[in-house]
């Protein structure tokens, strides 16, 4: 299924309404499908996620979930920890149990750094 892969490489050039881009990138995702340009994703995921941190959290825990080689949080661990720490910060109950379930399970999985963002 390489078609809708490629749709990663759309997303990150922002040339699409953002709304409309997001909910389609979320909708690949859920194929489960891995989105090419995967680092560049993340980082306008990051941008994003002031206006919409549920979807963007759920982009990112379903972009972790189909990485299979683990390779996804080395190149843009701090754009993922961003990216959690606004939807922490969020006014959206939601987005804040998302982003903190998400920080938890990446914890478990030894990325310590994500421990900062679950300190009072």
């Amino acid at each position: 299924m390489r078609e809708p892969a490629n749709f990663g490489w759309w997303f990150a050039s922002e040339k699409f309404n953002e709304r409309w881009s997001l909910e389609t990138l979320l909708a690949i995702l859920k194929l489960p499908c891995k989105a090419e340009g995967e680092m560049d994703v993340v980082k306008l995921l990051a941008t994003r996620c002031a206006r919409y941190p549920v979807e963007c959290v759920t982009c990112l825990r379903l972009m972790i979930e189909g990485d299979r080689a683990h390779w996804l949080l080395l190149g843009v661990e701090s754009d993922a920890m961003e990216l959690s720490r606004q939807a922490l910060g969020s006014n959206n109950p939601e987005a804040v149990r998302s982003a903190r379930r998400l920080a938890e399970e990446l914890i478990a999985r030894e990325h310590f750094r994500f421990r900062a963002l679950l300190k009072p």
